[in-house]
């Protein structure tokens, strides 16, 4: 952002009586001539009437103060900082001698001595606006913003409309996170500058920083279509569209920025994301190579990698990616959470090393001195106010288990606060916001200001349901904004740190010694850990498509990062043992061809033949995906991490899935499922029991098809689909939780 200093002496003035005597008079009709030839530009003239002047009185203060602002407008800072000196020992109560000479000194660098002329032109001077701005603004530079905007607001007072103070206060303001009064500021500066690139690009940052985003998005366009020449100023036109969910705009954004400077990683960089987001992995991948090509130390593009990768089920690649860019940027928090958010897909870590490597996160980036809470008190029974913490009151997966629990607590019992971390809001974040007893945004907010947010608002339990995925805030939760925190939902394992006390599980997917897998004591729930809510526009359970097919049709809707070699290898060997059977893939991934390749191929190397799989990549709505299920016999789980909202989609369906129970959470997601709506009969005890309860199943088209029928009203009838005695449940746990934790820790030292 550029930053606007009063200039020395713009316009030059002489102030000074003129003697009686005759050279006097010559001296004062040199000196004015001089003055307006420097007011009209001729330096050159104006200072030969300067030195002129000074040849016949070296000790004239005024001409040395004009001669010292002229070297200083020419770049002669070093001479200009030393006549400025001679003008002050002539004249020390010159304010305006002083401002010059701070602003020739910050030019040579010497930034206390400038603060020290700045400050004594204001003392002796304090009407003085022009030194007032060049005060605030060193001082923003020194990162004292408070008093930065206090200078330059005196400026502003005593002469509103001053351009160089707007700017430097809008400047302040966004450094200090005032980000209203940072576009009040540029505003204003705007009236007098309508066509000026710096004033929009400034402008569009500040709204950008306050949320305002589609006049952020305008001023970014004004400040392009001005001069187009920065890619940063692209880039950051890019985030915005992308944070209005409108990845096509940011798209070309984003390639705007490569026109501009073809040799910018950043630009790949996020091309790759979006591209990725599309599905377009090759076409991601060839722009990130490119990026690290032309940085190798960009940390991003190390992430980005890692997450193209593993969408491509490449695990040891992917996780080697994201530990790079940790490696990188060492203090990035959200790099870090990215390595250990893959570490369970490829299944190469048992539980102790990962949560040795969770604890490992929380020393480096927990370690922060927690809010103090005063001791819990007053009836048991009471109210407690319950803190939701997500990026995924959205569309996403989360939210369909979420949801349902929101709606139905008890309003006598809990005082649901949700705290949004949400990046592109939709119909479902409205629906959260209209659900909760307290809604707050918390995107904008950093860590420090969230978790006073939550202090203020007086939360008793506060709930992560995030875990270490993208857009996490534990950070937030190091502070112990809340005397109980708990985690739940959004993670398949330990967070690593010790302000959070509980995890929400149950005895399914956390069996008596898995305590040991975690920094937080397990609270198992008794009738299972999940409450999913079933689509409103699920298509009705069809018959078992194998009846009119002719064969039968295995399927997994799962994305490809969960299926492992080892799962290809299993399942194919299902599919050869029932002659003449499919499988249906469903995932993003998919609508790359060189990913679909790689996987037909993986398949026929186990015997498959291409033409037995159909690899769909996406479809329009939810229905038409749902609908899909319609054309699946029998789901196949992947392992060691099975799926978790694509059985129960598929158990709403009616399509049966086989899973295999594991040693740790996430290889346990099928057995909570299961067993909760009666088909813990499909609940293979390791891989060889796994193939033999598929195949067996796949040749009974009877028993399949009685499957077929029994499992959406089982399903409903389970506590799985019972938000009212779920949430009961839970109701139980928090005050369980809050008075055993809260109760006996008292305050916090």
């Amino acid at each position: 952002m550029a930053k606007r200093r009063s200039a020395c002496s713009s316009m030059p003035s002489v102030t000074g009586k003129v003697s009686k005597a005759k050279s006097r008079k010559r001296l004062a009709a040199t000196l004015e001539a001089a003055v307006a030839r420097h007011q009209a530009g001729d330096l050159p003239a104006a200072e030969a009437g300067y030195r002129e002047i000074l040849g016949i009185s070296a000790s004239e203060p005024r001409a040395l103060h004009l001669l010292g602002t002229l070297h200083a407008q020419t770049g002669r800072l070093a001479s200009a900082v030393e006549l400025l000196r001679q003008a002050l020992r002539l004249d020390p109560r010159n304010a305006e001698t002083h401002n010059n000479l701070g602003l020739a000194l910050h030019g040579v660098g010497e930034i206390a001595g400038a603060a020290a002329a700045f400050r004594e032109a204001v003392r002796l001077n304090p009407r003085y606006p022009e030194a007032l701005n060049n005060l605030g603004d060193l001082l923003r530079e020194e990162g004292k913003v408070e008093a930065a905007v206090e200078r330059l607001e005196a400026a502003l007072r005593l002469r509103p409309h001053y351009p160089e103070a707007l700017n430097n206060l809008g400047v302040a303001c966004l450094q200090a996170g005032r980000h209203e009064r940072a576009m009040a500021a540029f505003t204003a500066l705007l009236s007098h500058r309508p066509s000026d690139y710096a004033t929009h690009r400034n402008l569009a940052v500040a709204c950008q920083a306050a949320g305002e985003l589609d006049t952020a998005r305008s001023h970014y366009d004004a400040a392009l279509a001005i001069d187009g020449r920065d890619p940063e100023v692209h880039l950051k036109r890019g985030a915005t569209a992308l944070a209005l969910g409108d990845p096509d705009d940011a798209l070309r954004c984003y390639q705007g920025a490569v026109r501009a400077d073809a040799h910018h990683a950043g630009a790949y960089n996020n091309i790759a994301a979006i591209l990725r987001d599309r599905g377009d992995l090759a076409g991601a991948l060839d722009h990130l190579g490119r990026a690290t090509a032309l940085d190798p130390d960009l940390a991003e593009a190390h992430a980005n990698l890692g997450r193209t990768l593993l969408a491509q089920g490449r695990h040891e690649e992917a996780e080697a990616a994201y530990l790079r860019a940790s490696e990188l940027d060492p203090a990035n928090a959200a790099l870090h959470s990215n390595y250990l958010a893959a570490l369970p897909y490829g299944g190469a870590h048992d539980p102790a090393e990962i949560l040795s490597l969770h604890r490992q996160w929380a020393a480096r980036h927990a370690r922060v001195p927690p809010l103090l809470h005063a001791p819990a008190g007053g009836d048991p029974e009471r109210r407690l106010r319950i803190g939701y913490v997500s990026p995924d009151f959205r569309r996403h997966a989360v939210a369909t288990f979420l949801e349902p629990i929101v709606a139905a607590h008890d309003r006598s019992r809990v005082e649901v606060f949700c705290y949004s971390n949400v990046q592109v809001p939709d119909p479902v974040t409205t629906r959260f916001a209209d659900l909760a007893d307290g809604w707050r945004e918390i995107s904008h907010l950093d860590d420090d200001a969230a978790a006073a947010l939550i202090r203020e608002d007086g939360i008793d339990l506060l709930v992560d349901l995030t875990g270490h995925v993208a857009r996490n805030r534990l950070k937030v939760f190091a502070r112990r904004p809340a005397p109980v925190q708990v985690t739940y939902l959004g993670y398949y394992t330990t967070t690593g740190m010790d302000t959070i006390d509980y995890r929400l599980t149950d005895a399914w997917v956390d069996p008596p010694g898995a305590e040991a897998h975690y920094t937080e004591v397990p609270y198992r729930l008794p009738n299972g850990w999940l409450c999913f809510q079933p689509p409103d526009d699920a298509p009705p359970v069809n018959e078992p498509p194998c009846h009119t097919a002719g064969h039968v049709t295995f399927g997994s809707f799962n994305n490809l990062a969960k299926i492992t070699p080892e799962v290809i290898r299993r399942w194919s060997e299902v599919l050869t043992s029932i002659p003449g059977s499919r499988m249906v893939m469903k995932d993003m991934a998919l609508r790359d061809a060189a990913t679909c390749a790689g996987v037909r191929d993986a398949f026929a190397a186990h015997g498959v033949a291409t033409e037995r799989l159909d690899l769909v990549g996406w479809t329009k709505t939810r229905a038409d995906h749902l609908a899909l299920y319609g054309h699946i016999d029998l789901c196949l789980d992947t392992f060691p991490y099975n799926g978790g909202t694509t059985t129960c989609e598929a158990l709403w369906m009616g399509v049966p899935v086989v899973t295999v129970a594991g040693d740790r959470y996430v290889s346990r997601f099928g057995v909570s499922i299961l067993s909760q709506v009666g088909l813990g009969n499909l609940v293979a005890p390791d891989v060889e029991e796994f193939l033999t309860i598929a195949t067996a199943l796949a040749g009974n088209v009877d028993e399949m098809a009685e499957l077929r029928r029994q499992c959406r009203p089982s399903m409903a009838s389970s506590t799985l689909c019972q938000p009212e005695a779920f949430a009961r449940q839970l109701e139980e746990a928090y005050h369980h939780m809050y008075w055993s934790v809260a109760a006996c820790a008292g305050s916090r030292e």
